[in-house]
């Protein structure tokens, strides 16, 4: 085993190389597992933040640990202490950024989902909500629920303008969230056959007929529900008679080149 007076700037750098990679790693197992499962972390755009940390905690810190290493300093320690605690901060800051921007639920209303993030439910909203399972955020891992628009004409009217205007839609108010039971019968409606995503993917016509041959067993019972994120647009594909959501794909959902701005998706599928 080697002693602390024996290392030279290379080894220590390595030693601090495979401490701050198994430290990236077992932090990124739990980002992508319970924070960002499944495809939420591509639709969420959250690789290029855990890029940033990457850099920080592998590199930067073991490269400052190559400079500053010299057994015969006396201030080493403190020096490679402070390197420590850098990195330490860096990584909770940077730990603390997606915390505060995972996806707390995954809405459908008007036809598609979207990805609501905890950083846009305040505490006074979250008060608001009808149901007590959506007054407070969710810490492992996004819900799949519903929201409605209020029946009071006036009222609903008030809510897509704020939408048009850049504001909150009806899935950033937890007073009209639902249980996602409460569209049983909306998903099936709005889902569309896989084929249709043929139109939207021709560059990926291959992807589109692995999929579509992996429920061919199922005929006209599988279908999809678009899936709206803050960086990308993903398929979910759902049972057509259940509204049972079975998994999510990175095809497209729907024609791109309108643009994936919140307001624009809204206008478009709105009208439809």
């Amino acid at each position: 085993m080697l002693e602390f007076h024996t290392l030279n700037r290379f080894h220590a750098s390595g030693i601090h190389l495979v401490i701050s990679a198994l430290v990236v790693g077992v932090s990124a197992l739990f980002v992508f597992m319970f924070w960002y499962p499944g495809l939420l972390s591509y639709v969420s755009g959250v690789s290029d933040i855990f890029l940033i940390l990457l850099l920080v905690d592998v590199i930067l810190g073991p490269l400052i640990t190559l400079i500053v290493f010299n057994v015969e300093k006396k201030e080493l320690k403190r020096d490679l202490f402070i390197v420590g605690c850098i990195q330490v901060m860096a990584l909770l800051y940077g730990l603390h950024t997606l915390f505060d921007a995972r996806p707390v639920f995954v809405v459908f209303n008007n036809g598609r989902f979207d990805v609501v993030y905890a950083n846009e439910l305040s505490q006074e909203k979250l008060n608001k909500a009808v149901y007590d399972e959506f007054k407070s955020l969710p810490y492992f891992g996004p819900k799949f629920i519903a929201a409605q628009l209020p029946s009071d004409q006036k009222k609903a009217n008030e809510v897509m303008l704020s939408a048009v205007a850049g504001g909150d839609d009806v899935q950033q108010m937890p007073e009209f969230y639902l249980p996602y039971s409460a569209a049983a019968q909306s998903i099936p409606r709005a889902a569309k056959p896989l084929t249709d995503t043929k139109v939207f993917n021709k560059n990926k016509l291959g992807d589109v007929d692995t999929l579509i041959k992996q429920f061919s067993s199922k005929g006209d019972k599988i279908g999809y529900v678009p899936l709206v994120g803050k960086s990308k647009n993903v398929v979910v594909v759902v049972n057509m008679e259940t509204a049972e959501i079975i998994m999510m794909s990175k095809l497209a959902p729907f024609d791109e080149s309108f643009g994936t701005s919140s307001i624009d998706l809204k206008s478009i599928l709105r009208k439809k």
